[in-house]
Protein backbone atom coordinates (compact mmCIF):
# COMPACT_ATOMS: atom_id res chain seq x y z
CA UNK A 1 0.00 0.00 0.00
CA UNK A 2 1.49 3.33 -1.04
CA UNK A 3 2.51 5.70 1.72
CA UNK A 4 0.26 8.48 0.40
CA UNK A 5 -2.82 6.33 0.98
CA UNK A 6 -1.86 5.92 4.62
CA UNK A 7 -0.84 9.50 5.42
CA UNK A 8 -4.19 10.52 6.87
CA UNK A 9 -4.62 7.38 8.96
CA UNK A 10 -1.09 7.54 10.30
CA UNK A 11 -1.46 11.22 11.17
CA UNK A 12 -4.67 10.48 13.08
CA UNK A 13 -2.94 7.66 14.96
CA UNK A 14 0.00 9.90 15.85
CA UNK A 15 -2.28 12.57 17.25
CA UNK A 16 -4.51 10.09 19.07
CA UNK A 17 -1.48 8.65 20.82
CA UNK A 18 -0.10 12.11 21.58
CA UNK A 19 -3.44 13.17 23.11
CA UNK A 20 -3.51 10.01 25.24
CA UNK A 21 -0.24 11.04 26.93
CA UNK A 22 -1.96 14.02 28.57
CA UNK A 23 -4.85 11.83 29.74
CA UNK A 24 -3.10 8.71 31.00
CA UNK A 25 -0.71 8.40 33.90
CA UNK A 26 2.15 8.45 31.41
CA UNK A 27 1.75 12.24 31.53
CA UNK A 28 3.83 12.35 34.74
CA UNK A 29 7.11 12.04 32.89
CA UNK A 30 6.08 14.72 30.41
CA UNK A 31 4.65 17.31 32.79
CA UNK A 32 5.55 16.58 36.42
CA UNK A 33 8.76 18.23 37.60
CA UNK A 34 8.67 16.42 40.96
CA UNK A 35 9.03 12.85 39.74
CA UNK A 36 12.15 10.71 39.86
CA UNK A 37 12.96 10.70 36.16
CA UNK A 38 16.53 11.96 35.56
CA UNK A 39 16.66 15.55 34.32
CA UNK A 40 18.27 14.69 30.98
CA UNK A 41 15.50 12.18 30.21
CA UNK A 42 12.78 14.57 31.38
CA UNK A 43 14.10 17.25 29.05
CA UNK A 44 13.85 14.83 26.13
CA UNK A 45 10.33 13.79 27.06
CA UNK A 46 9.27 17.42 27.33
CA UNK A 47 10.98 18.34 24.07
CA UNK A 48 9.18 15.41 22.42
CA UNK A 49 5.85 16.62 23.80
CA UNK A 50 6.42 20.31 22.96
CA UNK A 51 7.47 19.65 19.35
CA UNK A 52 4.61 17.23 18.72
CA UNK A 53 2.07 19.53 20.39
CA UNK A 54 3.27 22.50 18.33
CA UNK A 55 2.91 20.50 15.13
CA UNK A 56 -0.67 19.42 15.83
CA UNK A 57 -1.58 22.94 16.99
CA UNK A 58 -0.31 24.19 13.62
CA UNK A 59 -2.70 21.82 11.85
CA UNK A 60 -5.63 22.57 14.15
CA UNK A 61 -5.59 20.11 17.02
CA UNK A 62 -8.33 17.55 17.60
CA UNK A 63 -9.81 16.50 20.93
CA UNK A 64 -9.90 12.98 22.33
CA UNK A 65 -13.37 12.93 23.96
CA UNK A 66 -15.38 10.60 26.22
CA UNK A 67 -12.10 9.14 27.37
CA UNK A 68 -11.62 6.30 29.83
CA UNK A 69 -8.18 5.56 31.26
CA UNK A 70 -7.45 1.89 32.02
CA UNK A 71 -4.57 -0.01 33.53
CA UNK A 72 -3.79 -3.36 35.09
CA UNK A 73 -3.01 -1.90 38.52
CA UNK A 74 0.73 -2.30 37.98
CA UNK A 75 1.20 0.11 35.06
CA UNK A 76 2.20 -2.87 32.94
CA UNK A 77 -0.58 -2.38 30.40
CA UNK A 78 -2.29 1.00 30.35
CA UNK A 79 -4.04 3.18 27.86
CA UNK A 80 -6.96 5.38 26.89
CA UNK A 81 -10.23 4.58 25.11
CA UNK A 82 -12.42 7.33 23.67
CA UNK A 83 -13.76 9.04 20.57
CA UNK A 84 -11.27 10.64 18.22
CA UNK A 85 -12.25 12.11 14.84
CA UNK A 86 -15.49 10.13 14.69
CA UNK A 87 -13.75 6.86 15.47
CA UNK A 88 -13.62 4.71 18.56
CA UNK A 89 -9.94 5.01 19.39
CA UNK A 90 -7.80 3.04 21.78
CA UNK A 91 -4.24 4.01 22.57
CA UNK A 92 -1.78 1.77 24.45
CA UNK A 93 0.97 3.63 26.31
CA UNK A 94 4.69 2.92 26.23
CA UNK A 95 6.83 1.43 29.00
CA UNK A 96 7.06 3.76 31.97
CA UNK A 97 7.68 1.58 35.00
CA UNK A 98 10.03 -1.05 36.33
CA UNK A 99 7.21 -3.56 36.01
CA UNK A 100 6.95 -2.78 32.29
CA UNK A 101 10.54 -3.83 31.80
CA UNK A 102 9.88 -7.15 33.50
CA UNK A 103 7.23 -7.71 30.82
CA UNK A 104 9.61 -6.63 28.06
CA UNK A 105 12.33 -8.97 29.26
CA UNK A 106 10.05 -11.98 29.62
CA UNK A 107 10.81 -13.06 26.06
CA UNK A 108 12.80 -16.33 26.12
CA UNK A 109 9.59 -18.32 26.25
CA UNK A 110 7.15 -18.13 23.33
CA UNK A 111 3.63 -19.46 23.72
CA UNK A 112 0.49 -20.23 21.74
CA UNK A 113 -1.74 -17.14 22.04
CA UNK A 114 -5.06 -18.83 22.82
CA UNK A 115 -6.33 -22.15 24.05
CA UNK A 116 -7.75 -24.55 21.48
CA UNK A 117 -5.24 -23.75 18.74
CA UNK A 118 -4.29 -27.39 18.49
CA UNK A 119 -1.07 -27.99 16.56
CA UNK A 120 -0.65 -24.40 15.48
CA UNK A 121 2.93 -23.24 14.94
CA UNK A 122 2.04 -19.71 16.01
CA UNK A 123 4.03 -18.46 18.99
CA UNK A 124 4.22 -15.03 20.61
CA UNK A 125 6.31 -13.24 23.26
CA UNK A 126 5.14 -14.77 26.53
CA UNK A 127 5.45 -11.55 28.55
CA UNK A 128 3.23 -9.52 26.26
CA UNK A 129 0.73 -12.32 25.74
CA UNK A 130 0.30 -13.26 29.39
CA UNK A 131 -0.22 -9.66 30.47
CA UNK A 132 -2.55 -8.91 27.58
CA UNK A 133 -4.56 -12.00 28.47
CA UNK A 134 -5.03 -10.66 32.03
CA UNK A 135 -6.49 -7.40 30.65
CA UNK A 136 -8.12 -8.78 27.51
CA UNK A 137 -11.78 -8.96 28.62
CA UNK A 138 -11.69 -5.53 30.26
CA UNK A 139 -10.23 -3.86 27.17
CA UNK A 140 -12.61 -5.64 24.78
CA UNK A 141 -15.55 -4.62 26.97
CA UNK A 142 -14.49 -0.96 26.99
CA UNK A 143 -14.24 -0.82 23.20
CA UNK A 144 -17.33 -2.86 22.34
CA UNK A 145 -19.45 -0.92 24.89
CA UNK A 146 -18.36 2.34 23.29
CA UNK A 147 -19.18 0.99 19.84
CA UNK A 148 -22.64 -0.03 21.07
CA UNK A 149 -23.27 3.28 22.86
CA UNK A 150 -22.21 5.52 19.97
CA UNK A 151 -23.06 3.45 16.92
CA UNK A 152 -19.55 4.16 15.59
CA UNK A 153 -18.11 1.07 13.95
CA UNK A 154 -14.73 2.49 12.88
CA UNK A 155 -12.01 1.56 15.38
CA UNK A 156 -8.54 3.13 15.44
CA UNK A 157 -5.91 1.23 17.45
CA UNK A 158 -2.49 2.65 18.21
CA UNK A 159 0.41 2.28 20.62
CA UNK A 160 4.05 3.13 21.16
CA UNK A 161 6.86 0.77 22.21
CA UNK A 162 5.42 -1.93 24.52
CA UNK A 163 2.05 -0.34 23.75
CA UNK A 164 2.68 -0.96 20.07
CA UNK A 165 3.05 -4.69 20.69
CA UNK A 166 -0.16 -4.75 22.74
CA UNK A 167 -1.90 -2.77 19.99
CA UNK A 168 -0.98 -5.50 17.50
CA UNK A 169 -2.35 -8.24 19.76
CA UNK A 170 -5.55 -6.31 20.40
CA UNK A 171 -6.16 -5.40 16.75
CA UNK A 172 -5.96 -9.02 15.66
CA UNK A 173 -8.10 -10.20 18.58
CA UNK A 174 -10.80 -7.55 18.07
CA UNK A 175 -10.98 -8.07 14.32
CA UNK A 176 -11.03 -11.88 14.52
CA UNK A 177 -13.51 -12.25 17.36
CA UNK A 178 -15.76 -9.19 16.98
CA UNK A 179 -15.11 -7.69 13.55
CA UNK A 180 -17.80 -9.55 11.62
CA UNK A 181 -20.33 -9.77 14.46
CA UNK A 182 -20.23 -6.00 15.14
CA UNK A 183 -19.50 -4.96 11.55
CA UNK A 184 -16.29 -3.26 12.67
CA UNK A 185 -13.80 -1.48 10.46
CA UNK A 186 -10.51 -1.94 12.32
CA UNK A 187 -7.38 0.06 11.51
CA UNK A 188 -4.15 0.15 13.50
CA UNK A 189 -0.71 1.73 13.72
CA UNK A 190 2.11 0.71 16.03
CA UNK A 191 5.09 3.00 16.62
CA UNK A 192 8.42 1.60 17.77
CA UNK A 193 7.01 -1.82 18.59
CA UNK A 194 9.35 -4.66 19.52
CA UNK A 195 9.02 -7.94 17.66
CA UNK A 196 5.97 -9.79 18.91
CA UNK A 197 5.96 -13.33 17.56
CA UNK A 198 7.51 -15.92 15.28
CA UNK A 199 7.26 -16.26 11.52
CA UNK A 200 4.00 -18.20 11.73
CA UNK A 201 2.44 -15.39 13.78
CA UNK A 202 3.63 -12.79 11.26
CA UNK A 203 2.19 -14.81 8.40
CA UNK A 204 -1.16 -15.19 10.17
CA UNK A 205 -1.30 -11.52 11.16
CA UNK A 206 -0.38 -10.26 7.70
CA UNK A 207 -2.90 -12.52 6.02
CA UNK A 208 -5.70 -10.92 8.01
CA UNK A 209 -4.48 -7.40 8.83
CA UNK A 210 -1.71 -6.38 6.43
CA UNK A 211 -3.84 -3.84 4.56
CA UNK A 212 -5.25 -2.38 7.77
CA UNK A 213 -2.36 -2.33 10.23
CA UNK A 214 0.88 -0.41 9.77
CA UNK A 215 4.02 -1.16 11.76
CA UNK A 216 6.20 1.98 11.95
CA UNK A 217 9.80 2.40 13.13
CA UNK A 218 12.21 5.29 13.16
CA UNK A 219 15.83 4.77 12.22
CA UNK A 220 17.75 2.52 14.59
CA UNK A 221 15.56 2.65 17.67
CA UNK A 222 16.45 -0.19 20.00
CA UNK A 223 12.93 -1.62 20.24
CA UNK A 224 12.82 -2.34 16.52
CA UNK A 225 15.60 -4.90 17.00
CA UNK A 226 14.26 -6.63 20.09
CA UNK A 227 13.74 -9.50 20.76
CA UNK A 228 16.49 -10.56 18.38
CA UNK A 229 15.59 -12.18 15.08
CA UNK A 230 18.01 -15.07 15.63
CA UNK A 231 15.76 -16.20 18.51
CA UNK A 232 12.96 -16.64 16.00
CA UNK A 233 11.12 -13.34 16.48
CA UNK A 234 9.79 -11.44 13.47
CA UNK A 235 8.06 -8.08 12.95
CA UNK A 236 4.58 -8.05 11.53
CA UNK A 237 4.33 -6.41 8.14
CA UNK A 238 6.28 -7.25 5.04
CA UNK A 239 8.26 -5.09 2.65
CA UNK A 240 6.24 -6.47 -0.25
CA UNK A 241 3.05 -4.73 0.84
CA UNK A 242 4.74 -1.76 2.55
CA UNK A 243 3.05 -2.29 5.90
CA UNK A 244 6.34 -1.90 7.78
CA UNK A 245 7.86 1.55 7.39
CA UNK A 246 11.27 2.62 8.56
CA UNK A 247 11.00 6.39 8.68
CA UNK A 248 13.75 8.83 7.82
CA UNK A 249 17.08 7.24 8.71
CA UNK A 250 18.50 4.01 7.25
CA UNK A 251 18.33 0.97 9.48
CA UNK A 252 21.82 -0.25 10.39
CA UNK A 253 21.66 -3.89 11.43
CA UNK A 254 23.89 -3.85 14.54
CA UNK A 255 23.30 -0.22 15.59
CA UNK A 256 21.00 0.72 18.46
CA UNK A 257 19.67 4.16 19.40
CA UNK A 258 17.58 5.27 22.38
CA UNK A 259 17.21 8.78 20.97
CA UNK A 260 15.48 7.43 17.85
CA UNK A 261 12.74 5.95 20.05
CA UNK A 262 11.32 9.26 21.35
CA UNK A 263 7.83 9.93 20.08
CA UNK A 264 8.56 13.22 18.28
CA UNK A 265 10.69 11.26 15.80
CA UNK A 266 7.65 9.49 14.33
CA UNK A 267 5.97 12.82 13.65
CA UNK A 268 9.23 14.10 12.21
CA UNK A 269 9.47 10.99 10.04
CA UNK A 270 5.89 11.46 8.85
CA UNK A 271 6.77 15.04 7.88
CA UNK A 272 9.80 13.81 5.98
CA UNK A 273 7.84 11.16 4.10
CA UNK A 274 4.96 13.49 3.28
CA UNK A 275 7.33 16.36 2.37
CA UNK A 276 5.57 18.86 4.62
CA UNK A 277 7.57 21.70 6.16
CA UNK A 278 7.49 22.35 9.90
CA UNK A 279 10.08 24.00 12.10
CA UNK A 280 9.91 22.47 15.62
CA UNK A 281 10.24 24.95 18.51
CA UNK A 282 12.62 22.84 20.59
CA UNK A 283 15.95 21.45 19.46
CA UNK A 284 15.86 17.71 20.03
CA UNK A 285 19.34 16.86 21.30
Amino acid sequence: MAFKKQQKGMLEALEAYHRSLSIGKDKEKYFDETNNIPQDQRVRYQASWNNTEAFFESKGRSDFTDTIYFDDGKKGIEGVVGIFKNKVAISFLASNSEYDWKINLDWPKKEVPYAGMGRSKIRVHSGYMSHYRDMRLKILELVTNLVAATGINKVLITGHSLGGAIAQLFALDLDYNYGEALNLSVEGFSFGSPRLGNGAFRESFNKRMSKRFTNVHYGNEFTSKYPFWFFGFRHIGASADKTKYNLRHPNIFFWFSIKDHYFWNYVNGWLHQSKEDFDPPVEFK
